[in-house]
């Protein structure tokens, strides 16, 4: 249900985005020229030669000229208004007529005040009339840290600019909790489900989502001054880089397309050529690693349809949808609406995931109660209580003291199997006295020497109840004793780096080479190993010159 809302919440807000335009008149060029004069502010001077940018890498005072052609009253009862966004103080002129300032332009960085970044000059109804019309900006930017500074401008009803994006940030604001609540929805999942790493990086890319969304929309909430500019587009900058990243990744990972460590090498060391590359181009930037990382999408998509994984064809229509969305739509909006194109796919493979994880999950959980019951029947195996009782009986008559002994040893194992049936993981010391208790049994029961000799074991490792209990098992059934009588067995305990080694070995005469195979005692063992350490663990036995020998290898 969480996964519904999600999806439709981020398609309902995708579909809003997309049609939403600032209801207001570009200019339809914009001149510059470093300097100044009074004259370069009047409505019927002649900028033609003049730079036709709205950019500059100069540091000082310079002019800039916006041509608008108004075609319209916008709100009927509402005057008309001019935004201008800025990257340094400036003086604004309409028709050569002063309108307002933003901070105080001057001639060094002592004497100059930073300006707004962005800021809305009213028009009186005199000047604002359909037609041609020019607002002059005289400039200085000592302030700013970068190469590039923009200047940029729209006229349009007064009600229009200052009302639009308040509506804009009502929807990001929803978006914004979307993805708040996808953070914590699936750091949750995470904590429940540690093994499937994907739900934490889906949690981050969302709270990395939300960041984005609170820097880029904050000046509609925050009128700053024009330097603070440089470090919010900084952050922009590098959450879209980490954002990058992380999508592809997540993308191979969950279609297990590439070597994780190429293909994330490759991706960050293209990632971060382009955005040293490119660093200060901001907008451009961004542009340039959304790209790249398209291109990292499409190819771990395009693996995916070659080895037929299952989801490809949602992130394939994704990405389509991703391209079509920054070919149609303004920069301002379609960067979120692809990221939200993509994040859909991406919840459909979570749903798929999860369902997965859920699946394995109630399988184990199947599995972790026959083990039980498989454990409790080892104890009152209707065979072994026979040949015991009876063994016992005649033991009781020939010598009451041994018989005591081996009541008691019965009584023990019988105890610690009891104990064992309801967990997973038991101390290893439990485990060998397990075994010490059945060897005993098992002398009484067949008059041969059984020596179990333990090295290098601690006493504070854990291992699944009756793995080892069931090696002895098996050696004990399908072993002869040597020529002295005795069957030895040896648990080697040691570890490392890669991870945790027992090495088992019994030392006796071979019986039959059942010892190798797939029998009830190495499916429990291996059913054992799965449910405590998944995939992470190795188990292998086979024949040597003087017997068996059995390996257990938990990895790290």
């Amino acid at each position: 249900m969480m996964l519904k809302i999600i999806v439709l919440s981020i398609s309902a807000l995708v579909l809003m985005l997309s049609g939403c335009t600032v209801p207001s008149t570009r200019p339809t060029e914009v001149r510059l020229k470093t300097g100044s004069d009074p004259k370069w502010y009047s409505y019927s001077y002649n900028d033609s030669a003049w730079d036709k940018s709205n950019e500059t890498t100069y540091k000082g005072i310079y002019t800039m000229r916006f041509h608008f052609n108004m075609v319209g009253r916008g709100k009927a009862l509402s005057p008309f208004a001019v935004q201008v966004i800025a990257l340094g103080s400036y003086d604004a002129y309409w028709d050569g007529r002063y309108i307002g300032s933003s901070g105080r332009v001057a001639d060094s960085k002592v004497l100059e005040i930073p300006g707004y970044h962005h800021l809305i000059l009213g028009l009186i109804d005199s000047v604002s009339k359909p037609g041609h019309h020019v607002l002059a900006l005289r400039i200085s930017n000592f302030h700013y840290q970068r190469k590039y500074t923009f200047f940029n401008a729209h006229a349009g009803a007064y009600e229009d600019l200052t009302q639009f994006p308040k509506l804009i940030l009502i929807m990001m604001s929803m978006l914004g909790g979307i993805f708040l609540t996808g953070t914590i929805y699936y750091v949750f999942l995470y904590l429940v489900h540690r093994s499937e790493p994907l739900f934490l990086v889906f949690a981050c890319l969302c709270l990395l989502f939300l960041a984005l969304l609170a820097i880029e929309y904050l000046p509609a909430v925050w009128n700053y001054t024009y330097p603070f500019q440089f470090i919010r587009l900084e952050v922009i900058g590098v959450l879209t880089l980490i954002i990058s990243m992380l999508i592809p990744y997540f993308l191979n990972r969950q279609f297990s397309a590439f070597r994780p460590y190429i293909f994330n090498s490759i991706v960050i060391m293209a990632l971060m050529a382009a955005f040293i590359f490119y660093h200060g181009r901001y907008d451009f930037t961004s542009k340039v690693l959304g790209m790249l990382m398209g291109i990292a999408c499409l190819t771990t998509v395009l693996k995916a349809a070659l080895i037929r994984a299952q989801g490809y064809l949602a992130v394939l229509a994704a990405l389509t949808c991703s391209v079509l969305t920054n070919v149609f739509i303004n920069y301002d909006y379609s960067l979120y609406i692809s990221f939200g194109f993509l994040l859909i796919s991406m919840l459909y493979l979570l749903s798929k995931r999860f369902k997965k994880v859920m699946n394995e999950a109630q399988e184990n959980l199947l599995l972790s109660q026959r083990l039980k019951i498989e454990l409790l029947k080892k104890s009152i195996q209707p065979h072994f209580l026979m040949n015991t009782l009876t063994a016992l009986t005649e033991l009781v008559e020939q010598s009451p003291n041994d018989g005591v002994k081996m009541i008691t040893a019965l009584s023990g194992e019988f105890e610690l199997l009891s104990e064992m049936a309801e967990k997973s993981l038991i101390p290893i010391e439990n485990e060998i006295a397990l075994c010490n208790f059945h060897l005993k049994i098992m002398q009484y029961r067949k008059g041969i020497t059984y020596l179990f000799n333990v090295t290098g074991i601690h006493a504070e490792e854990f291992i699944p109840p009756a793995i080892i209990h069931t090696l002895l098992e098996n050696g004990i059934t399908h072993s002869r004793p040597l020529k002295d009588g005795t069957i030895r067995f040896d648990l080697t305990y040691s570890t490392d780096k890669a991870g945790k080694f027992y090495t088992f070995k019994v030392t006796a005469n071979k019986f039959e080479s059942r010892m190798q195979g797939t029998g009830t005692g190495h499916k429990y063992i291996q059913a054992r190993l799965n449910e405590s350490y998944g995939k992470n663990w190795l188990f292998h036995t086979h024949e040597i010159a003087e017997g068996w020998i059995t390996k257990i290898i938990i990895s790290k």
